[in-house]
Formats: structure tokens, sequence, C-alpha cells
């Protein structure tokens, strides 16, 4: 080879690395890991995130002509950032919304990311809800503080003894999972103490409606897992964002004493023709097999309890004996054991629930 075809082929080369160099980094970076994305219809992307300590909240971006629409925003700004991320993946366009479903915190803390990088952005929710947060929200620092305290003793007790609570041993594999779920919750209680907390801008009652193009957003408030939830229906699409109305695989519930409003409001959402449901937990579902499970579930409890108090049973922990849900614990489960084990600690809240409600919000005591 010459030496001017050398240097012809050197430049050549050199050019070749210079092209190439660019068009590798502007491929797009991988997701986070235990970040998963699923497309329910055009434009319309479920977030699942990975574990942030507190609670997987699901976020669904909806992708219109000009902006995005953000349904609900994780406990974690920093998992927030992360959503963020992957929508810029996906589009430049601005947040312009962000609906939060109800007052829990791992379905809006994440606001004050949206509300930094979108100045104007509107946050909407019920006003009931709004006012549950600003209400509660100030708690949460010394409530999550607390909840370290106790998780870190009981691992200390754990290795101390070489047992878990109930007296079984606890093994090698169960300790490195609970020293590492403990490490998450430290830096989730960290995260917490320092977070700006952004209220909801843009409120309503009952229902509200509104369009971004040619796309249809039908915001409504339900009873759920937390009172005066928005659900958000998509009627083109057909896609049902049911916040904590819904958790999936196994249903749990923390109101007070709530349940006959939740049926009427999961019987009314199952009426709607839908493709696919978003629950606040859990993924996708594509038909309404699950819903209406659940439906069947509450029902059932709430049957029960009635039977149980009217044959006189007085404090809730004999009417939890008598409950029994075990043709249901199947149609959950499908013999899995850890869903086992999640039905029965789940359990017991939902008929307290239902007991409560029974008794017009009384518990009695012996």
């Amino acid at each position: 080879m010459s030496a001017q075809a050398a240097c012809t082929f050197a430049a050549t080369l050199a050019l070749c690395c210079l092209v190439a160099i660019p068009s590798l980094a502007a491929q797009p970076a991988p997701a986070p890991a235990g970040m998963e994305k699923v497309e329910l219809a055009d434009g319309v992307y479920l977030f699942r995130v990975p574990p942030d300590g507190y609670a997987r909240a699901n976020t669904t971006v909806i992708i219109n002509g000009r902006d995005v629409v953000v349904f609900d925003s994780n406990v974690r700004p920093s998992t927030t950032r992360l959503v963020l991320a992957e929508i810029r993946k996906l589009t430049d366009k601005p947040v312009r919304f962000v609906i939060n479903s109800h007052w829990h915190p791992d379905h809006w803390t994440g606001n004050s990311v949206y509300a930094a990088e979108f100045p104007g952005v509107q946050i909407i929710a019920t006003e009931e809800t709004a006012e549950f947060m600003k209400r509660v929200a100030p708690s949460w620092p010394a409530v999550f503080a607390g909840g370290f305290k106790r998780r870190e003793a009981a691992l200390t007790e754990a290795i101390k003894s070489g047992k878990n609570a109930d007296g079984t041993p606890f093994t090698a594999d169960q300790r490195r999972d609970t020293e590492s779920s403990v490490e998450l919750y430290r830096s989730f209680v960290a995260e917490q103490t320092t977070v700006a907390r952004v209220f909801p801008n843009l409120l309503y009652r009952d229902r509200l409606t509104f369009f971004s193009g040619a796309r249809e957003f039908r915001l409504s408030s339900q009873s759920g897992d937390a009172l005066s939830s928005t659900v958000l229906y998509l009627p083109k699409e057909k896609v049902l964002l049911m916040g904590d109305l819904l958790v999936s695989p196994i249903q749990w519930g923390t109101n007070s004493y709530q349940i006959t409003p939740w049926i009427n409001s999961l019987k009314a959402l199952a009426a709607l023709d839908i493709k696919a449901i978003v629950p606040g937990h859990g993924a996708a579902l594509r038909d309404k097999e699950y819903l209406h499970l659940v439906i069947d579930l509450f029902e059932s409890i709430v049957a029960q309890v009635h039977a149980a108090l009217e044959e006189g049973a007085v404090i809730v922990d004999d009417v939890q004996k008598v409950v029994n849900l075990d043709s249901l614990r199947a149609r959950f489960t499908h013999g899995d054991a850890e869903l086992e084990a999640d039905f029965n600690a789940t359990m017991p809240g939902l008929i307290k629930i239902a007991y409560k409600e029974s008794r017009d919000g009384m518990e009695s005591r012996r």
C-alpha cells in the first residue's frame, strides 16, 4: 500500500469512527433495573417502577398531540425522575397535567418533580383528596421514621434470637432479604425528610371531563381504598385507570369503614366498555375477570360479616374467625405460596372494614 493510500485509508477509518461514536451515543439508555413499560393503547403507557422501599405504585403516561398527562406520581421524587427520563425517551412534549388518584403518599409525592420541570403544570385531584393531603402529610416524616426504627429493631432481634416473630428459624436467605429491605427503607425515609410536597391546584367534585386534542379524559370521584379517589377513563381507547380501587394480585384495603360504597363503585366501573385496566399496584389487566373477582370477594365478606353479627358475634376477632374465604382464596392465589401468605395477611383488614361499616363505625370490646 502506498503512503498516499495509507493516509487515505487512515482518514476514512477515522471518519467512520467519528460517525460511529455519535450514533452509539444516540442510542436510548436502557430502562433502570426493575422498570417495566407497557403500551396499553396508542400513546398510553404504564410504567411499573422499581422497588422503592415503600410501595410500587403504578404511573400511567398519556402522550397527546401537544402535551403529556401523567396519572399518579410515585412516593419518591427520585423514582419520579426515573419515570420522567423514560417519558423523555418517548417525547419532548411538556407534561401539562398530573392527576393524583388519592391522598396516600405513593400516589402524589413525586408532584414536586413535575412542578419544578414544568412550571404551570396543573395537578388534578378531588377537593376531599387535597384536604386529606394537607392534614395528613405533615405527620409522615415522623411516621416513616418510626416505621424504620421498628423494622430495624425487628431485624436486630431476629439476628440475635435466630428466629422470626412467629418462632420459625430466621434463615440466612431471610436475613439477606430483610437486611436489603431495611436498607432500602432507610434510604426511603431519608428522602422523605427533605421532600417538598406540592399539592393539587386544580380541584373538582364528582366528575371532570377535559380534552387534549381529540383525546377525551373522563375523571370521576369514587369510593375505594381512600374516599373521594379519582378514576380516569379514556373512552376512545377503552382504558380504565383505577388507582387503589383495584390492587393486583391480592386486593387490600386501608380505609376506615367504607366497603359498600366501594362495591358500588367497582360495579359501576365494571359496566364500562374496557380493553385494559390499570390497578394502583400490579400488572395491567386485559379483561374484567379480576375486577369481578374482587367484587365477589367483597360481597362474600359483607354477607358473612352481617350473618356473624346477627348471630351474636361481638368483637372483630370473633367475626374474623368465622368468615370463610377458602373458595375465593384459590381463585386469587392458584396455590402460589407467596400469594397464599399475602391473602391470609390481607383478609383480616378487609373483614374489619366490613365489621365497622356494619356497626356504623363502632368497634365493640369485651
